[in-house]
């Protein structure tokens, strides 16, 4: 059994939305986004989040790119990036950025084998 901050009663409307666009053989960019809608017995929030990513390829094997998301709560999921985390950013028990907010930018370089 799982456990669950949930009672019986939980729906779940889920949106995405995304497109990818080759501008040239060495650019390409992707943006999409996400939202959800949460209901349950004594539980009503929203998680949103969107993002893109600008690829590009310094061979056929090798690019770098740039990836950036937003990601916000309301309602119910509000305080979600503020509650304690068990993953291994930060120790048990741990905060994350304590708002309602997120940005995060990467930065990389991949090899395809």
């Amino acid at each position: 059994t799982i456990n669950s901050v949930f009672g019986s009663h939980r729906r779940d409307d889920f949106f995405t939305l995304g497109a990818s666009w080759r501008a040239t053989p060495v650019w390409n960019f992707v943006v999409a986004g996400m939202h959800n809608r949460t209901l349950a017995d004594g539980f009503n929030g929203a998680r949103s989040t969107v993002y893109g990513v600008a690829d590009y390829s310094l061979s056929k094997r090798t690019d770098v790119y740039l990836a950036t998301s937003y990601e916000w709560t309301r309602g119910g999921w509000s305080g979600l990036f503020g509650n304690t985390t068990t993953n291994a950013a930060a120790a048990r028990g741990s905060a994350l950025n304590g708002r309602n907010e997120q940005l995060s930018v990467l930065l990389g370089l991949r090899h395809f084998f």
